[in-house]
């Protein structure tokens, strides 16, 4: 009876002891698992943040580029304003050196000599610089 009972024993014991490596394998791998998820939390939350700070930055350059569009058509129509009296000025030397009379003591001359002027050329003013003042 004696080797019944140390058989149920080492049997039970035997259980016993498998079943609690069981249950704390079982305990240890659960809590690995929610380390696990928190720690995807944390990152996620972290990436969140890292996303709205791209997002604002996005906004910030955004701006940035709308203001110097602007500044590019302000620059633009300047631009276009020079071009247009820099072909005002050279038809008028091209004419003048077609006109030119290189006889001094000439009588036919108009104006006289030393009486020739032009206006200055007006030029509008753009609407930066109208805002300006």
């Amino acid at each position: 009876m004696s080797s019944i009972l140390s058989e149920i024993f080492t049997h039970l014991v035997t259980g016993l002891s498998t079943a609690i490596a069981g249950g704390t394998f079982i305990h240890f791998r659960a809590k690995r698992k929610t380390e696990d998820q928190k720690a995807r939390q944390e990152e996620n939350a972290a990436d969140s943040g890292r996303f709205s700070n791209l997002e604002r930055e996005i906004q910030f350059l955004d701006k940035r580029l709308e203001s110097y569009r602007y500044v590019q058509q302000i620059q633009d129509k300047k631009m276009a304003g020079m071009q247009k009296l820099i072909t005002v000025v050279i038809g008028q030397k091209r004419y003048a050196e077609q006109h030119i009379c290189l006889n001094l003591p000439c009588l036919d001359r108009i104006p006289n000599l030393g009486e020739f002027s032009t206006e200055e050329p007006k030029l509008d003013k753009t609407s930066h610089e109208k805002e300006s003042m």
